[in-house]
Formats: C-alpha cells, structure tokens, sequence
C-alpha cells in the first residue's frame, strides 16, 4: 500500500506519458464479515493502509468510489474518511463485478476518469470480476499488489504499482 500511496502522489505532481489522464480509486468489498478472516494485526494495518489511500485521496482531490456488497455497511472506519473527501461515491453491487451496476460507471464517466486503482478484498473474485469490467470499458487499471489472477496478454493494461 505505501508504494500505491506513492504512485498516487508521484501521478499528481509529474505528466508522464505512461501514467497519463485521470484516475479514481475503487474500495472494494470492506465489510466486516469480509475481514473476519484477517487476526486483528493484519486488519488493521490492512486498515492503516487504505486511510492513508483515502487521506491522500481526499487531500489531492482524487475521486474514490465506495463499492459494497448486497447493502453491508463499510467498516465505520474507512466509511467516516471517505464521507470527507469532496468527490465520492458509494455503490452497492448484488455480484462480484462492480461494473454490473451502471451508476459505477456512469460516475467515472461523469469525473472523466480513464483511470482505476483497485483496492479492497477478496482480490481472487470480486477485484478480478470488477477489473475485467473496467478493462472491457476502457480503462486502465492500477492494483495496489493484491492478486488479481486476470494477467495475460489480453489484460496487459493491468499496472501493478509494486
């Protein structure tokens, strides 16, 4: 996470050519059910983590999307930092791919995004199903060094910022 930290900050402050146009971040599935699996140290640096995300997020105006699964609230947490960055989203979803509720994309596209860092849980399923999406509608994407298992040749846009 610290280096998707830097990556974000370093995109902001230089044009380069391979990190061109404009990004938001996807925070995937932070339900509390979804962290039971974690003991309590890994939680909460996982936790740690995406705060500094979110701070960086909300100090540098980068839009960040709040995707749920079937209306389980976000850890409280995560979900009071979110609330307090100028543009956010939540979006609940019923399947694994964010995409399959128009609202996400509609409100990249209303930001002008092209752009997506993904972070959150359960990578094998819900991050890879929402990837696959966003590649099929044209945007690029970042992962913070979870692992997506959607690489191949079709999928060379995924940028793994680790």
């Amino acid at each position: 996470m610290r280096r998707i930290l830097d990556w974000l900050r370093l995109r902001l402050k230089r044009k380069e050519k391979k990190l061109s146009g404009n990004w938001a971040v996807l925070l995937i599935d932070m339900q509390t059910r979804f962290l039971q699996g974690f003991d309590e140290v890994r939680r909460e640096k996982l936790v740690a983590c995406q705060m500094s995300i979110v701070r960086c997020c909300a100090d540098c105006d980068i839009p960040l999307v709040l995707v749920e699964f079937d209306d389980e609230s976000t850890i409280e947490t995560l979900t009071k930092a979110i609330e307090a960055t100028y543009r956010h989203e939540k979006i609940t979803k019923t399947t694994a791919d964010a995409f399959s509720r128009p609202e996400l994309l509609n409100c990249l596209r209303g930001w002008d995004i092209n752009g997506v860092v993904l972070m959150g849980i359960y990578a094998a399923e819900c991050a890879k199903e929402t990837a696959k999406s966003a590649l099929g509608n044209h945007l690029e994407i970042a992962t913070s060094g979870v692992d997506c298992r959607c690489r191949s040749s079709e999928n060379s846009k995924i940028r793994q910022t680790d």
